[in-house]
């Protein structure tokens, strides 16, 4: 058991050696440093950028942990202050990111299940918008389908009132047509009575 705990510290050993940065935070976890430095008013933690000075800048002696920490620290000021490649400016959890070159976001650090947490409620509010927009298209399409409704009933109306108007014409001229066979047999048949 004690060959373990002996072989256990001489690999926490070379692994503390081989880091470039040490912070100062002591055994307190990342969260819990954010948490008692957050605004008393507030209430809003630091980002992650106040979080790196805070952990690796010894106020009492007004001196950086490291010169590393010191230039990671100036490389996320000096990124915060320029425009991203789209020319927007990168936010402090990118900034960090890639200075500290954590390649998956949700495995940073220290910060707990926060940043799942963020990645979760951005995965609902994008959902949200499809939702909210999903609606919309079947609003939308339900307003043309009620619009194309009003239009058949439109166009059934006319259909009704043509087929009024034809068979009016039709008893028109079928009405016509006996008065013009009348007056024809009444021709004929004062003709004939004046030949006679």
């Amino acid at each position: 058991m004690i060959g373990i705990i002996c072989e256990r510290s001489k690999t926490n050993l070379k692994n503390r050696k081989n880091l470039k940065v040490n912070h100062s935070g002591g055994s307190k976890s990342f969260i819990r440093h954010r948490y008692d430095r957050r605004d008393p008013v507030t209430k809003e933690e630091p980002n992650r950028i106040e979080l790196y000075y805070h952990t690796h800048y010894k106020s009492k002696t007004k001196s950086w942990t490291t010169p590393e920490a010191q230039q990671t620290y100036e490389k996320m000021k000096s990124l915060q202050s320029q425009p991203g490649p789209d020319g927007v400016p990168l936010t402090t959890d990118e900034i960090c990111d890639q200075v500290l070159r954590i390649k998956i976001p949700s495995s940073t650090r220290g910060q707990g299940l926060q940043l799942q947490l963020k990645e979760a409620t951005q995965r609902a509010e994008e959902a949200e918008k499809r939702s909210e927009q999903l609606a919309e298209r079947v609003e939308a399409q339900e307003n043309e389908i009620a619009t194309q409704k009003m239009d058949i009933e439109s166009q059934k109306t006319q259909l009704v009132t043509q087929r009024i108007e034809i068979d009016d014409m039709r008893s028109r001229q079928a009405i016509t047509e006996a008065l013009v066979q009348s007056l024809l047999q009444r021709s004929q048949s004062s003709n004939n009575t004046i030949l006679n």
